[in-house]
C-alpha cells in the first residue's frame, strides 16, 4: 500500500487492493504483537477479553483472557 500511495498521492485506494495487502500482510509487529490475516481477512491469531462488570461503570474486571489460534494452523498431535 506504501507504495501505491507514493505513486499515487492524494488517491484513495481501491478497497480490493486494501483487502489484498491485508490479506498478505504477515508477521506485522503492532502494539499488541504480530499480526497476519488468513485469505479470508481474518486475524490467524485473536485475543478476546472476558469482563465482569459489578458496577455500571468502565473499567471492567478481566475475568479471563483467550488467545484464539486459527484451527487450521493449530498442530494436531
Amino acid at each position: 500500500m506504501e507504495r501505491w500511495l507514493k505513486v499515487n498521492p492524494g488517491k484513495k485506494p481501491p478497497r480490493t487492493d486494501v483487502s489484498t495487502a491485508a490479506r498478505n500482510l504477515k508477521g506485522f509487529k503492532g502494539i499488541t504483537g504480530s499480526i497476519e490475516f488468513d485469505n479470508k481477512g481474518d486475524p490467524v491469531k485473536a485475543k478476546y477479553f472476558v469482563l465482569q462488570f459489578d458496577k455500571q461503570s468502565y473499567p471492567g474486571k478481566d475475568v479471563k483472557v483467550i488467545e484464539q489460534q486459527d484451527p487450521a494452523r493449530t498442530k494436531k498431535s
